[in-house]
């Protein structure tokens, strides 16, 4: 088994280990999120998807204006994003805490007075973590793998502890009972589908969702240099769905409630361009037959901790894929684990 498949497995067991840890901090060592007129989360790569997510779960949550930026853009146009008479808080997210764009948008931050700042990285001892008294740490996501799988999960949920503090013990067992079950699922799943016959792979995902969407397509891209793109549920069908055939994949992650409704009819019309299909969701749906390819979580949990489910399928897909082409999802083309620029 290559390294990022047991990275990618062993995510259940690192799920509780990181919500146990989290149960252990102090509340009020962190800056009150509701004290803010304004929240960025910044990141590169996939943190900046988890930062899409995020800052969509916080202004839902809270009822701030919530900004989720690629870490370069403060850097380069930090006029066209920041009032500085706002109460800001800046929310820094990133696996190794080395990433350079980060590191700078987050010291240029705290240089300028624009605000509070908070960082969330698996490496506490980084670069990026000493440059705010404000660091939550998620170790149980540490990685040897060059793409982020267990680290992106850790990280989520330790943006979800900064949203609610609240871990109850309940949700250790089931975020790792519901895990592995998914894990099965996909694994099952993945076995069934036509692999040789797909040469591109669309993951939809709307609201909250769309941020995971571009995680799933990152991972596909990344590992087995498959054609992969994300988009909101709805605007597949302004254009993009032109090029949905039998030699696609669309992977739905479904949302809850009467969004659902609009999407699963999204997902019909891509069944009916004879696209291979696969649903993603918390909840069973009535699937009538037509879609036999699904993965349903049922964990009961608050959408702030059932959201890391939805990323399961979308790696073991990459990584399985990566093995049929001949490729080694260890060593992905031309990517390193830290990007860093020449800052001189």
């Amino acid at each position: 088994m290559t390294v990022t498949k047991q990275e990618i497995v062993s995510q259940p067991g690192a799920w509780g280990e990181t919500l146990r840890h989290l149960k252990q901090k102090n509340r009020f060592d962190y800056p009150a999120l509701q004290d803010y007129e304004q929240i960025i989360f910044i990141g590169c790569g996939s943190t900046y998807y988890l930062s899409l997510w995020a800052a969509r779960l916080c202004q839902e949550a809270t009822g701030i204006a919530c900004l989720a930026l690629p870490s370069s853009e403060l850097v380069l146009y930090q006029s066209s994003w920041l009032q500085a008479n706002r109460k800001n808080l800046l929310l820094a997210i990133s696996r190794s805490g080395e990433t350079t764009e980060t590191i700078e948008a987050t010291k240029m931050f705290r240089n300028n007075s624009l605000g509070d700042t908070v960082v969330v990285t698996c490496y506490p001892d980084s670069e990026l973590a000493s440059v705010t008294p404000s660091v939550i740490d998620t170790p149980h996501g540490w990685e040897k793998s060059i793409v982020q799988t267990r680290s992106f999960s850790c990280m989520m949920l330790a943006v979800s502890w900064l949203l609610d503090h609240d871990v109850p013990d309940l949700h250790l067992d089931v975020i790792q009972s519901a895990g592995r079950k998914v894990l099965q699922q996909a694994s099952s799943l993945i076995s069934r589908l036509d692999n040789e016959s797909i040469d591109k792979i669309y993951f939809l995902g709307s609201g909250p969702w769309f941020g995971l969407s571009c995680e799933c397509m990152l991972k596909n891209l990344e590992m087995s240099l498959t054609f992969s793109q994300s988009y909101h549920f709805m605007e597949f069908r302004h254009g993009p769905m032109s090029l949905v055939d039998d030699r696609s994949l669309v992977v739905g992650l479904l949302s809850k409630g009467d969004a659902a409704d609009y999407e699963l009819k999204v997902m019909k019309e891509m069944k009916d361009l004879k696209a291979q299909t696969i649903i993603v969701s918390e909840q069973e749906i009535a699937a009538d037959g037509v879609f036999q390819d699904r993965v349903a979580f049922d964990s009961g949990l608050p959408p702030s901790r059932y959201a890391i489910l939805y990323l399961l399928l979308a790696q073991l897909l990459a990584c399985e894929r990566a093995l049929i082409k001949k490729l080694d999802p260890d060593l992905p083309n031309n990517l390193k684990a830290v990007v860093k620029l020449d800052r001189k």
